[in-house]
């Protein structure tokens, strides 16, 4: 059974809006709001404290530290690019991974090279 807890967030208008954890793509911190990043939407939630203390609270939800700037829904993640360390989502959202956070994705579906085809003439 997967819960939906709702965020009460403020959004670029500064309206107070709840968006729920399941719709969320990833956190970032600025200054001392937590950013709650949708695929389409950046709200404010105002809570004031460090990564590591959210990774703790949203954790059961799926989410983990990738990078110290942000904390990434796992399952939202449609694929890693190993090379460049980043993590894709929907919408062409991206966030860097540190080196010592690659073992949390490696399960994920990796970059596929385009290979160009060429034909003889």
């Amino acid at each position: 059974m997967t819960m939906n807890l709702p965020l009460p967030c403020i959004n670029k208008n500064k309206d107070k809006v709840s968006v729920f954890i399941e719709e969320v793509v990833l956190f970032t911190v600025q200054k001392n709001d937590l950013l709650v990043h949708t695929v389409t939407e950046k709200y404010i939630l105002r809570l004031q404290g460090s990564l590591d203390a959210f990774e703790v609270i949203f954790s059961p939800f799926g989410f983990s530290k990738l990078d110290s700037g942000n904390l990434v829904h796992l399952a939202k993640i449609k694929y890693i690019d190993e090379k460049l360390r980043t993590a894709h989502f929907d919408n062409n959202l991206q966030v860097n991974i540190s080196m010592p956070n690659m073992h949390k994705v490696k399960h994920l579906p990796r970059k596929t090279k385009k290979t160009r085809v060429d034909h003889a003439i």
